[in-house]
């Protein structure tokens, strides 16, 4: 059985090279809303297996080798490489393989993989929010205080909106949460910079409950302004 990977809870993942029984590393670029390759220095690095998580998981990421964009499926086993305080989840490509994998920088362990017996209580990524549970008749007062703190933080002018949203489409970047391509007429951009299609954004603060609203990029608390609304001024 899987689970439906929805974030990573670090900014490094790693595919293994069962060949020659190394790693890459990739890591995320959230101005771009891609991964992309990886190569510092890491020693002591050693394999464990997380026993917080109780299923597997799998999504659709996307890759960036050079000038090269590619976006293929992957699943992790729960296994992942310790670099000190760093957990990185160990990924499996789904279908089409990444080219150009084989000329990064390569990484070993201190443990053999097929010994990956070592459980440590360890969360490597976060699923989709549960769906929003329907309104009661009469909301509770903190209820409605909690919704006034979502909306401390404001919103950036929709002049600047449209602007980052138009930098954003000519890119070829696509909605972090959808994976589709960005229009600046259906994009809404968050106070922390960050593009989406305005629909998935909705659908993304309506979850939240009347909890502060966290970026699904960067996890900042944030506030939308749509790029494009046709009856309104910048």
């Amino acid at each position: 059985m899987t689970e439906r990977i929805h974030n990573f809870t670090g900014n490094l993942i790693a595919f293994y090279r069962p060949i020659k029984k190394t790693y890459y590393f990739f890591s995320w670029n959230s101005t771009a809303a891609v991964w992309g390759a990886y190569d510092r220095d890491h020693e002591n690095i050693s394999l464990h297996k997380s026993s917080t998580h109780t299923l597997n998981g799998t999504v659709d990421i996307n890759v960036r080798l050079g000038r090269t964009r590619h976006r293929i499926g992957i699943i992790s086993d729960k296994c992942f490489l310790k670099c000190g305080n760093i957990h990185i989840p160990i990924l499996k490509a789904v279908g089409n393989a990444i080219q150009g994998i084989q000329k990064l920088k390569q990484y070993t362990v201190t443990v053999e993989h097929d010994t990956a017996t070592y459980l440590i209580n360890s969360r490597l990524w976060l699923t989709p929010p549960a769906a929003a549970a329907a309104p009661s008749a009469a909301p509770a007062v903190a209820s409605s205080a909690s919704v006034s703190q979502v909306h401390q933080k404001k919103g950036i002018p929709r002049r600047i909106a449209w602007l980052i949203a138009e930098d954003a489409c000519k890119r070829g970047d696509l909605c972090p949460i959808v994976q589709e391509e960005l229009s600046p007429l259906t994009s809404s951009v968050t106070s922390c910079f960050h593009v989406f299609n305005t629909e998935a954004i909705a659908s993304w603060e309506a979850r939240q409950e009347g909890r502060e609203l966290p970026c699904p990029v960067c996890r900042e608390p944030c506030q939308t302004t749509v790029a494009y609304e046709e009856s309104s001024e910048a």
